[in-house]
């Protein structure tokens, strides 16, 4: 049995079944893109949890009061940028897509107030935690190994499939 990648699906190929893609797989149901966006936010989850970890273990309420901020912060994002993204039947991170739905807001570009509280959002689930982080330096290591590789997953692969006109990281075709 063998793997083959195509720009839409990953294949698995053995030599009693055609060319079709196998529907045991995860991989049957995402394309490249998807995979990328749903790795990215499991990396993502990755860094929440060792977020959490060093805030617990440098004292428990701080870690609470972290999980509360967390907790909002992402339901802050997935309503105020991915419930108004014009792309949510095929984000490529998928799970946030297919929540956004649920608020049924209308596409349109986004507000200063929109971008700010993906900022603001952003730099609660990233930015604060870093001086726990940084008392226990394994869970530092860890952290920036998972944001790296999935801010490259997302700026190389999802962004650059991403249809979203209004997203600021979108990348606009030039013309020629």
């Amino acid at each position: 049995m063998r793997l083959i990648f195509t720009e839409k699906y990953f294949m698995n190929i053995s030599e009693n079944q055609s060319n079709q893609p196998h529907q045991c797989s995860i991989f049957y149901i995402m394309n490249r893109t998807q995979a990328h966006g749903v790795s990215s936010l499991i990396l993502g989850g990755i860094c929440v949890a060792l977020n959490v970890a060093a805030m617990f273990l440098w004292w428990w309420p701080l870690g609470v009061v972290y999980v509360s901020s967390a907790l909002l912060a992402a339901f802050s994002i997935v309503y105020g940028y991915c419930a108004k993204c014009p792309c949510q039947d095929e984000c490529g991170h998928v799970f946030p897509g297919k929540l956004a739905r649920a608020f049924k807001r209308v596409p349109a570009p986004y507000t200063g107030l929109e971008i700010a509280t993906l900022i603001v959002a952003m730099i609660i689930l990233f930015v604060v935690p870093q001086y726990w982080l940084w008392k226990f330096r394994l869970l530092f290591i860890a952290f920036w190994g998972c944001a790296v590789i999935a801010g490259l997953q997302i700026r190389t692969q999802v962004c650059a499939a991403c249809q979203n006109e209004f997203c600021p990281m979108h990348r606009k075709k030039q013309a020629v």
